[in-house]
């Protein structure tokens, strides 16, 4: 055969076999991608509701984020400001550009704004699919899911869209979610925020002043902003209109707003769910009848009121032509699936926000469908916890509000909390969390949580240790024969004083709760824990309340070293306030460059007074550093409930991996948060009436005085606060108040001021023995 022949027919022997092989590759391929396409949409949803864990942000952290606020003020303003705009329109701009730049900034970097999630994917996915025939608007936007319980949606002049937890819960249909984005995009094409802030400016800027001008302003005001939203309204259902989605759940999108105070499900609460084998609550205890769901609306708020948005899009023509259309483009059980993590997460929020009874509520309608829920039955472990740590502290009134007032089936859960006496609810809780704990041996928060109740039970309410049996009652009657506290005091003053309702309430029977730790006494763990509370009940002095108020403890006298070798320091913050014409200008391009020129100094100062110091800082990151982004969040939410909890003597932290993630990653568990405040402010002397009485009577020192008068008064306060995280608790708490400026050399001083009472060895310890 010839070399050319033999040539030729290698190649078509070639391209056959390339031919088949290539045939067989893309059926391998096609096969491939569809099994990675099921995949990849099972590995969205590896999410354990039996064993859930709070979402976090996932993948890169978006540039929008880390954008510094010198770039997005700079962005913003070139957007914005034109060559046709007039010198006070410029101004009024620049100003809104400045405060909304600032205000977005520390929200995106707060911790509550997730990306990357499944959450924030899946309202992504939905945006591209409404805007699918207006890309150069989505090219535009940003879609994130704020943390917050509230039902609401809003956006930027930036192109950010933020859609809270809360309307994401309650949402029955993907169509819906499609409409509430549309009136966000509504919002940001008409530019309504931007707008609205020149009014507001306008209005308040207005020359002469009388009660009747100023109504007359915010009636403006309050006009314009309900103008805008019927204005969204209507685009944003044109938008839908547009798309693919059914107009039919607009209608009920108005329902969610005006019934937005309930929770999502109207689910009755058992009364026995607390009752345990040895342990039952009386009927007593519980309504017979709840308060019935009522129509709200306040046509005079700012917004117009719901009804008015509801008749304005229902008699609009275009919701009658909905062929075609759907509820779910996405599968509708990808978007409950969707809705059932942002309704675990709505547990977590309430406990965050002190909303105690609705978080209960939230996790037992839950447990309705996740009847094995660890992370429910832990939630409202940690929402008895914390109703107890305030009943204790003769707080509770702060974070309840008044049963009368609930509507709905959830109005059970605050009538039963608030029918209980202070030593009934640490039993409850108490029990609750120790059969918790023995489903769940690894999850020592939980024992710790128990462990500290059953400490507090015994100092504050059963000191004797003979009030609990741990021995088994046959036929145990759930009632006193005799009702508890039915006497009434023999004085015709105090009876005259008793409601009806009060009454009621003295003779309501007690809980028997001699029984309630029958089972637990069979578990060696708990007998241990429950006599070494009655060994140590007298040793522990509680209620010792300690305060983050900035204004209180400057300039402590006394000097103690604590020994701390090492500690974590996240999100130190820098203000700097011009208040010298009363406006309180805070300067937010500065105050970033201090702060960050202060993150250097601490690392610096922590290094001479020879102190282990890890910096985290929110501000500073790339966006490869999204492990970096989720810790600085949790720790920051640490940080945010010491501060919302200071009047308790202590508290264990919600976030049971946060103890190991300090001690497996840094060593350490101290955690310390600092903050400085540079304020300039005019002198006493610059006013004029004080001014011209002084010059009045002295006047050779007149020019002294009006020297003193065009000199500004600087102070520089100093805070610094660090908590033991593995007992929940302030060990340091220290404020300056400097009446000078904010000079690198005194921030450095009280840094090392501090940094010294912190670190160094401990001369008392004795070295251990080769």
């Amino acid at each position: 055969m010839p070399h050319k022949c033999r040539f030729s027919l290698s190649l078509i022997v070639e391209r056959k076999v390339m031919e088949k092989f290539c045939a067989k590759k893309y059926r391998l391929l096609y096969c491939f991608s569809i099994v990675y396409l099921l995949f990849s949409n099972l590995s969205a949803q590896v999410i354990d509701f039996n064993h859930y864990q709070e979402i976090e942000c996932n993948g890169e952290i978006p540039k929008v984020i880390v954008k510094n606020i010198e770039k997005r003020i700079s962005e913003e303003e070139k957007k914005e400001i034109t060559k046709k705009d007039s010198w006070r329109e410029k101004k009024t701009k620049e100003k809104f550009i400045v405060e909304s730049s600032y205000a977005i900034s520390e929200l995106l970097v707060s911790g509550t704004v997730l990306f990357n999630d499944s959450i924030s994917n899946y309202i992504t996915s939905v945006a591209k699919e409404l805007l699918k025939n207006d890309l150069e608007t989505l090219s535009k936007l940003h879609f994130f899911v704020v943390k917050s319980p509230y039902i609401n949606a809003f956006s930027t002049s930036e192109g950010i869209i933020l859609i809270n937890m809360g309307l994401i819960a309650q949402l029955q249909t993907e169509a819906q979610l499609a409409f509430v984005i549309a009136h966000e995009v509504a919002h940001f094409k008409k530019k309504h925020v931007l707008n609205l802030f020149i009014e507001e400016k306008n209005s308040r800027d207005r020359k002469g002043y009388s009660t009747a001008k100023e109504q007359e302003n915010i009636l403006k005001r309050e006009n314009y902003s309900k103008e805008f939203e019927t204005e969204a309204d209507e685009v944003g259902l044109a938008i839908l209109q547009q798309s693919d989605y059914s107009l039919a759940g607009v209608n009920s999108v108005f329902d969610i707003l005006q019934y937005s105070y309930l929770p999502g499900n109207q689910i009755p609460f058992d009364p026995a769910f607390f009752n345990s084998p040895h342990l039952t609550i009386p009927s007593n205890y519980f309504l017979k009848k709840v308060n019935e769901i009522q129509i709200h609306d306040n046509p005079s708020g700012t917004h117009p009121n719901v009804s008015a948005r509801r008749d304005n899009i229902l008699s609009r023509s275009t919701l009658a032509n909905n062929a075609g259309k759907r509820d779910f483009i996405h599968p509708a059980t990808k978007f409950e699936f969707i809705r059932d993590i942002a309704r675990y997460e709505m547990t977590s929020i309430y406990i965050a926000d002190r909303k105690y009874e609705m978080a209960i509520y939230n996790a037992y309608a839950l447990l309705q469908k996740y009847p094995e829920s660890e992370f429910l039955y832990a939630s409202i472990g940690n929402a008895l916890y914390f109703l107890c740590k305030y009943n204790n502290a003769g707080i509770l009134s702060d974070v309840t509000s008044s049963y009368i007032n609930v509507e709905g089936e959830a109005q059970q859960i605050h009538f039963f909390i608030q029918s209980l006496n202070k030593a009934d609810l640490n039993v409850i809780a108490c029990e609750f969390l120790w059969r918790q704990y023995f489903k769940h041996t690894y999850r020592e928060d939980i024992k710790k949580k128990a462990d500290e109740l059953l400490n507090e039970l015994i100092r504050l309410y059963y000191p004797s240790g003979n009030d609990f049996s741990n021995i088994e009652k046959n036929n145990i009657d759930t009632l006193h024969k005799t009702p508890v506290n039915t006497e009434i005091p023999d004085d015709g003053k105090f009876k005259k004083r008793l409601s009806k309702l009060e009454e009621e309430s003295l003779k309501k029977p007690a809980i028997v709760v001699e029984y309630a730790f029958v089972d637990l006494f069979k578990e060696e763990i708990f007998t241990a824990a429950y006599f070494a509370a009655l060994l140590h009940k007298d040793n522990v002095t509680i209620y010792k309340k300690y305060s983050t108020d900035l204004s209180q403890q400057y300039n402590p006298r006394t000097f103690r070293h604590l020994y701390i070798q090492k500690l974590v320091m996240v999100d130190p913050s820098y203000y700097k306030i011009n208040d010298v014409f009363g406006q309180n200008n805070f300067d937010p391009v500065n105050s970033e460059k201090a702060r960050k020129e202060y993150s250097s100094m601490i690392k610096e100062v922590a290094k001479k007074a020879q102190l282990d110091v890890v910096l985290l800082d929110s501000k500073f990151l790339n966006t490869k550093q999204v492990s970096i982004f989720n810790e600085i969040a949790r720790l920051n939410a640490f940080i945010n409930e010491l501060h919302i909890h200071a009047g308790l003597d202590s508290m264990l932290s919600t976030d049971y991996r946060l103890t190991q993630l300090l001690l497996q990653k840094h060593n350490t568990r101290y955690l310390a948060w600092n903050s400085i405040f540079a304020i300039t402010q005019a002198d006493a002397m610059a006013d004029p009436f004080t001014f011209a009485m002084y010059a009045y009577y002295m006047p050779p020192l007149a020019p002294v005085f009006l020297a003193d008068a065009l000199t500004p008064d600087y102070y520089t306060y100093h805070y610094m606060l660090v908590a033991d995280i593995e007992k929940g608790k302030i060990i340091f708490n220290n404020s300056y108040k400097i009446l000078a400026r904010d000079t690198h050399d005194r921030l450095k001083s009280n840094l090392y001021y501090n940094f010294l009472q912190l670190g160094g060895k401990n001369p008392k310890k004795k070295k251990k023995k080769k």
